[in-house]
């Protein structure tokens, strides 16, 4: 019990300060302020206040809700920034204006989506399907960075890595739009590149013999 009052209010304790500081400033022994002063600053204080600690309110509960949802498209997104500088350099295209407004482009196009998807999901959230549709939202979301790091990272490796069937998958994908034939194209491109790796090695093993 006691560790579930400190986890909450290691959790709140941001949004207790907001509620805390303007009670503080208006019943604090202040001669030189007049109550009439107080009384407008501490509304004022509340008045400003309430938008951040509303947004801040639903930011905190999304997110413990869905942390490794929010770590794994933080990072799609820095890794696709990163990449993406490492891409446009090697072409000497680099460009820190147009990649950051891009970077603020794929942010916006993403949050809006998944927001708008999970808008529908809501009706469905306590179904068996709604948990579906839910973790196909946080799945499109993420492929979408990550499908463009990866592209450009088969560029700046000369197609050496990732393997060219990863590589196709998304393609398909993009054009088809099918996450089951996504999948399955994953699965059978493993297959057949691991049959090329053992028909490569046996073909060296008879070379060297």
């Amino acid at each position: 019990m006691k560790e579930k009052v400190k986890e909450f209010f290691k959790r709140q304790w941001i949004k207790i300060g907001i509620l805390i500081a303007p009670l503080i400033l208006f019943f604090a022994n202040i001669n030189v302020v007049k109550w009439q002063d107080k009384t407008r600053y501490f509304v004022d204080v509340v008045i400003k206040s309430t938008p951040f600690l509303f947004v801040y309110t639903l930011w905190s509960q999304w997110y413990d809700n869905n942390r490794v949802f929010a770590l794994s498209i933080s990072s799609a997104l820095l890794l696709n920034l990163i990449v993406g500088i490492r891409y446009h350099w090697k072409r000497g295209t680099f460009n820190i204006g147009i990649m950051l407004r891009k970077e603020i482009e794929m942010l916006f196009v993403v949050v809006s989506v998944y927001i708008l998807l999970r808008v529908l999901a809501n009706p469905l959230l306590d179904s068996f399907a709604g948990s579906v549709f839910v973790g196909t939202i946080e799945f499109i979301s993420v492929l979408y960075p990550v499908s463009k790091a990866l592209k450009n990272i088969f560029i700046i490796t000369d197609g050496k890595h990732p393997p060219k069937f990863v590589i196709q998958a998304l393609y398909n994908y993009e054009k088809e739009g099918k996450l089951k034939d996504f999948f399955d194209s994953f699965q059978n491109g493993a297959k057949t590149n691991e049959n090329d790796n053992e028909t490569q090695s046996k073909q060296g093993a008879e070379t060297e013999y």
